[in-house]
């Protein structure tokens, strides 16, 4: 690189054969022009939310042709068509509240003989600190049809005005007894440490007699594995579930893909709770037990249900109030997906309305 030492020359052979002389000469290489090798580019720390750093080194140190300047760019796409940074920087480079997105950058040094090759490449993703969902886009991703079970209609969930709506309809045969639908929210955590939480109310199903939903209960799934690559319905989950009458419960569900021999697992479908497939943190109790803190029986009240996820355990609060903490039994699912509940106990159109569906990172 750059000139050569007399001193370090191998040997000149000649070599006569058949009366000629062949003279062999060392090969001597040199990199023209010497432009700049190409540095390494290093990620310091990340958040994950948009604050990191980067920053960049060149070897040889010895290298008579180091750079004099460097090029940083930062492009949104992995080619770096249409960088969003193409200029001179120095490192380390801090970057603060970046947006939600994926970055990617490389940096390369520039001598007086022109640029250098680039660097390693660095890829950020910035993700959401906090998915909020206020059921005012009807495109935002949450399950928006009826589900049928034997050709009968039992779970009809909807955007309705702001909230979304999760309603188990009336079969007066008693078909959709003690049917519970299960939906999933269109998010997934990527770690164990978040709060969950959702507003809901019971409300009567006009459009079924005017029942009030008085064996009706909800739920806020807080973790959960799904089917098909999670891409399906809910398998192994944990869940936080309140009634009509004020009370509540918590459970972990698992392998729930058979309706235990009733029907094929569906959005709608049995949610009983035996020994063998179920862990009970906390029971309905019976009706002399006393209510859930912050839980009001009846229909049109106000509920704001928060789980806080920590790693190994989880805390529940109804309307701010404590309800305890618990920590995960064997079954801990893999991936943190959380959605909602509505079911019914009985011969009863049940609705629900949810709002302000929230996830946040902690």
């Amino acid at each position: 690189g750059g000139g050569f030492d007399p001193e370090k020359i191998d040997t000149i052979t000649v070599t006569i054969r058949n009366g000629m002389r062949f003279i062999y000469l060392p090969l001597i290489m040199r990199r023209y022009p010497p432009v700049p090798y190409a540095p390494t580019l290093n990620l310091d720390n990340n958040d994950g939310y948009g604050n990191y750093q980067l920053s960049w080194i060149y070897v040889p140190e010895t290298d008579p042709y180091k750079p004099t300047s460097y090029t940083l760019q930062e492009a949104t796409n992995a080619n770096f068509t249409n960088p969003t940074i193409n200029e001179t920087r120095t490192s380390p480079q801090v970057f603060a509240n970046k947006p939600v997105g994926t970055y990617y950058y490389r940096v390369r040094g520039h001598n007086t003989y022109g640029g250098g090759a680039w660097s390693n490449v660095q890829t950020i993703v910035v993700k959401p600190k906090e998915y909020v969902e206020n059921f005012s886009n009807y495109n935002s991703g949450w399950p928006h049809q009826v589900y049928y079970i034997d050709g009968r209609g039992v779970l009809d969930a909807n955007y309705d005005n702001g909230y979304y709506r999760m309603k188990i309809l009336l079969d007066k045969n008693g078909l959709n007894n003690k049917r519970m639908g299960l939906l999933p929210a269109p998010y997934t955590h990527s770690d164990r440490t978040y709060n969950v939480e959702v507003l809901h109310r019971f409300v009567k199903a006009v459009d079924e007699g005017g029942y009030s939903p008085v064996n009706g209960k909800a739920g806020l799934v807080f973790l959960g594995t799904r089917t098909d690559g999670g891409t399906g319905y809910f398998e192994t989950f944990y869940a936080v579930e309140w009634n009509f009458e004020g009370r509540c419960a918590i459970s972990g569900y698992t392998n729930y893909t058979t309706d235990f021999g009733h029907h094929p697992y569906v959005p709608a479908a049995y949610l009983p709770r035996g020994t063998n497939d179920a862990f009970v943190y906390r029971n309905w109790g019976g009706w002399n037990d006393p209510t859930c803190p912050g839980l009001q029986a009846g229909y049109d009240k106000d509920v704001t249900v928060r789980v806080e996820v920590r790693d190994t355990q989880f805390s529940v609060f109804f309307n701010g109030n404590y309800i305890g903490t618990y920590s995960f039994w064997s079954g801990l699912p893999g991936d943190p997906h959380v959605g909602l509940i509505t079911g019914s106990w009985d011969i009863t159109p049940i609705q629900s309305r949810f709002d302000n569906f929230r996830v946040t990172d902690k």
